[in-house]
Parts: C-alpha cells; structure tokens; sequence
C-alpha cells in the first residue's frame, strides 16, 4: 500500500464533544463583541446628538448676528430657527414614543444681557427627553446650573452632561 492510502485510511473526522467545544468557544467570542458593539454604537449615537446640539446653538448664534432675530423676538425656538433658514435640520428633535411628532418647539434660545458691560450671552434651554441617542433620553438642562449659557459652555457640552 503506498503511503497516501494509509494517511487517508487513518485519518477519522472530529467527535460530537469536540464540535460543541468550538460552537461554545466561538458563541462566547460572539456575544462579547456583540456587547463591546452595542457600546460603540450607542456612543456614537450619543455623541452625535451633541453635535447636533452644538450645530443648532451655531444657529442661533447665527440668527443673532445676522439680525438681532433672537433678541427681536426675546425667545426663539429650535423649530423657529428651521423655518427661518438658520437651522437646516431639526429632525433630531423627535418624540421617542412618537416618531411622527416633534420636539424642536420645546428647544429654547433667549439672550440674556451681559452684568456690568459684559457682552450678552445666548442660552438654550433643553427639556428633558426632547433627543434621543437610541432609546436613551436627554437629561434636563433648562434651568440654572444645568442651562447652557454661552459658547464655552455649549462647546464643552458632552455625551455624559447630555445623556
């Protein structure tokens, strides 16, 4: 008998035991990065709603210098600035339990005069659950220490002090 013949009449294939040993070795792998995924992707949908936010602070920013459109009307929606032309998308402001519904009237931009000849700072106003990274809501930042005054502020803004 020449040698391949006997290679192959030796050779046997793989038990049930070691088969199931892969599956669960390889099913351990999956689940893992199935979870260090979801943690990337959720993220990643957080930190662009923060972009989001900071565009729509430029904005209003925007609004402001062009024409005085805030301080003219004293309190400025997110909705209000689409129409105008300043924002060219608010379609991040949605009703989580409501797609079809907006949220973008609930954003608030107003200027508040600058103390002691110091210069007028635009703050926004952002109830809690007008954005949604995934199915995980913003916090409330409208009033006092939470509201965001000024562009520090805004460009500070993280996905931790959003979410």
């Amino acid at each position: 008998m020449n040698k391949l013949a006997l290679l192959v009449k030796d050779e046997e294939g793989m038990t049930l035991v070691e088969l199931l040993a892969v599956i669960v070795i390889l099913s351990i792998v999956a689940a893992i990065g199935g979870v260090a995924i979801a943690g990337v992707i959720q993220r990643s949908r957080e930190d662009a709603r923060v972009a989001d936010i900071q565009m729509l602070y430029e904005a209003a920013t925007l609004a402001e210098a062009s024409d005085s459109y805030i301080s003219k009307n004293t309190t400025v929606t997110a909705a209000a600035l689409n129409t105008q032309g300043y924002a060219t998308s608010v379609n991040f402001l949605m009703d989580n339990a409501s797609p079809a519904v907006s949220t973008a009237n609930q954003v608030i931009f107003s200027v508040t005069p600058g103390a002691g000849g110091a210069a007028d700072k635009l703050v926004v106003a952002i109830p809690a659950n007008v954005t949604f990274a995934g199915s995980k809501g913003n916090k409330d930042l409208t009033t006092g220490a939470t509201a965001l005054s000024g562009a520090k502020e805004i460009k500070a803004l993280t996905r931790t002090t959003l979410f």
